[in-house]
């Protein structure tokens, strides 16, 4: 079965995807985390706590480059 072009996509709180984001990355499902965490940072940048779980996802999946700016950025900026 194909899925309708107008069909929109599920929305979530924020506490929804923070919390999603979370788990995978405890389950190590860092691609899944990785794939919500850029929405998340996209959809509330000045959540320092999602720049963070990006990091581990990016550091699950091997990119250290991109895990230690998430980390920079978090630490630099104490929006929380």
């Amino acid at each position: 079965q194909s899925i309708q072009s107008n069909q929109e996509t599920p929305k979530y709180s924020q506490q929804e995807m923070r919390e999603a984001i979370s788990y995978y990355n405890k389950l190590g499902e860092f691609e899944k985390s990785l794939v919500l965490a850029k929405e998340y940072v996209s959809q509330h940048h000045e959540d320092m706590e999602g720049w963070i779980h990006r990091g581990y996802a990016y550091m699950g999946t091997g990119n250290c480059t991109e895990a230690s700016a998430d980390f920079y950025h978090a630490s630099v900026n104490k929006w929380v």
